[in-house]
């Protein structure tokens, strides 16, 4: 892009000429297709202005179309991350919920084998000490009968 450069010194009393020039460089051949070799008339200024203007308005037509498109990309952005965001905690809540549910469920399987276990030893306990009681309670009626039969053939 070419650049407009404003010197300051004794030469810059033609910057007018500059401006001229720059501006009908840039703007002349491309808006209205003038050849390169002009004869310079009293319209000219208009025609320069009228093309500076439309220049300018071309130049913020584009600018403002380039930041309604950033603009929309940022919106766009902006909800597709939510959106995503939304939809990633539902998936990490369910597979939390899932993962808790088995953990829950194991636990509780693994908690009613310890219960079982222990009620099943007591049971046992109980059951062997009820036959224990039994069998020396009949031991003892054996070794007392045994005793008491030895007793009476003594005497």
């Amino acid at each position: 892009m070419q650049s407009l450069q404003f010197e300051s010194g004794p030469n810059n009393d033609d910057w007018l000429d500059r401006l001229m020039t720059w501006i009908s460089k840039k703007f002349y051949k491309k808006v209205f297709q003038f050849p390169t070799t002009m004869v310079v008339s009293q319209s000219q200024p208009v025609a320069l202005a009228e093309a500076l203007a439309e220049a300018n308005e071309e130049a913020l037509a584009e600018t403002l179309a380039m930041a309604l498109e950033e603009a929309l990309a940022v919106a766009l952005a902006v909800a597709l991350a939510e959106a995503l965001a939304e939809a990633l905690a539902e998936v990490l809540a369910e597979a939390l919920a899932e993962a808790l549910e088995e953990v829950l469920a194991e636990t509780l399987a693994v908690a009613l084998e310890e219960a079982l276990a222990v009620a099943l030893a007591v049971a046992l306990a109980e059951a062997l000490a009820e036959a224990l009681e039994e069998a020396l309670a009949e031991t003892l009626a054996m070794a007392l009968e045994e005793a008491l039969a030895v007793a009476l053939l003594r005497r």
